[in-house]
This record gives C-alpha cells, structure tokens and sequence, in this order.
C-alpha cells in the first residue's frame, strides 16, 4: 500500500477545494431580450405635482455626474460568449449572448428589473425620484473606426428595494441575450461603418444611480456611476450590405 507525503497530501487538497469551487458555479439568472422588452421609469419626466409645475420640463436642468464606490470589493467580468452570425453583413440584425461573471470573494447584487416603473422610488418629502440603470450596450470597431451600435438593452433596480437586484455569489453568473444591428446608435457621432474581416465586437455594463430632484419647480438631476465594465472583443467578419453585394 502507497503511502501519501505531507506535499502530495497538500496537492490533493488543493485539488479537491479547487474542483469544488468549480462544481458550485452556476447561472442564477437569463435575460433574453429577443423576446422580452425593457420600460423605462418615469423618473426623467417626474415631477411632484402635474398642476403645481407645468412647465418644470422645458426649464434648464442642471446635471451633476459623479461615482458611486461600493465599500466592499467587488469583482466582475462581462464577456461576449457568442455572436449568430459571426459573419456580419452591414445593416444586418445579429444576436449576442453577454455574460456577465462574479470572479471576487464577496456577493454582488446587479440590478435585474426590465420594468422600471417599479423601481423608481420618491423620497418621503415629495421632493426626489430615483432609480439604478444598467445599460448594455454593443461596440463594433471596424476598419480603424469604433462606433456604438443600436442594441442597448436597460435593467433597473432600486436600493432601496432588495427584490430588484440578483444576487451573483463567487463563482455564479448572469447571461443576456440581446439583438443588435450593424447600424450606428448614435448618428450625430457615427463614423462611417465599413467592411472588414478582421472586425471587433464588444460590450459594455454601464450602471448608475440616477436622481431627479425638483424644489420650487426648478429640477436638478445626479448620475452617480457604479460599475462601468468592458468585455474583450470578439471578431468578427464584416462584410457590405447585402443589396451592395448583389451582382448586376
């Protein structure tokens, strides 16, 4: 019979904790929103009486931005886990699959709502509405020129409501599924999407408390950002749009 020394001991150890740390990893939730929507709160719109401030949205709002640290440490990956089609034609509808993975030691609560009317809160004195925003959005970078593309999806929470949030323990992981289009989000800032077969998609988590606080029908509003988070980018192949590729 062979015995074990105190370092092959130690290896077997190691080996059985690390296995089960492996094995305890799971995907908690699933998000699809090829099927499903997102609504967004009222809270950009808000104001605390319809008839005492009629004319509170077309006033100047001042903006105040920040961030918001949380006191524990925290440690989160998002990455792309798959692309339908990995061949892109410009114009076209894709699919992406993000994952986004607790890789720390402690519980991390994400936001998780796509209703956001039950999120926003207003303070006890009528004076404040707030909510927390995911957005998740796509990135194309293509013959030298980045650009944001349309398929944003939003999740929302508040903190103060603990059922708007799910909770990623070390080792678990949320997915989403979201449908993008080789189309710019933003035209004002678009740069001109072209061919290329060497092409890179990414993704972002950008999350944030937001509040809008009217006192004597003047608003303000505060974005204090949480999490900002980018995946690795993924290739893929980038072709023109398909009326472009039709021989004549």
């Amino acid at each position: 019979m062979k015995t074990i020394d105190a370092r092959g001991a130690a290896l077997l150890v190691a080996t059985a904790v690390l296995s089960s740390g492996m094995a305890s990893g799971q995907r908690v939730a699933f998000h699809d929103f090829a099927s499903e929507k997102s609504t967004a709160p009222a809270t950009r719109t808000w104001t605390p009486s319809g008839k005492s401030c009629p004319g509170t949205n077309d006033q100047f709002i001042e903006i105040a931005c920040g961030s918001q640290r949380s006191p524990e440490p925290e440690k989160l990956s998002l990455s792309i886990e798959e692309v339908r089609p990995n061949v892109l034609h410009i114009g076209d509808q894709f699919e992406v699959t993000v994952r986004l993975d607790n890789v720390g030691q402690t519980v991390v609560r994400v936001p998780w709502q796509t209703f956001g009317p039950d999120t926003m809160q207003v303070s006890s004195d009528g004076a404040t509405a707030s909510h927390q925003e995911v957005g998740l959005l796509l990135r194309l970078e293509s013959a030298g020129k980045s650009n944001s593309v349309r398929g944003k999806v939003n999740l929302y929470a508040n903190p103060v409501l603990g059922w708007s949030y799910v909770d990623l323990a070390p080792g678990n992981w949320v997915t989403i599924r979201l449908v993008g289009r080789v189309h710019c989000a933003d035209d004002s800032s678009c740069k001109e999407i072209r061919p290329d077969r060497h092409a890179k998609l990414s993704a972002r988590w950008f999350e944030y408390l937001y509040q809008r606080t009217v006192k004597n029908c003047v608003p303000s509003e505060t974005n204090l950002t949480s999490r900002k988070i980018d995946s690795r980018p993924v290739s893929v192949a980038l072709k023109p749009a398909y009326a472009a590729t039709v021989e004549r």
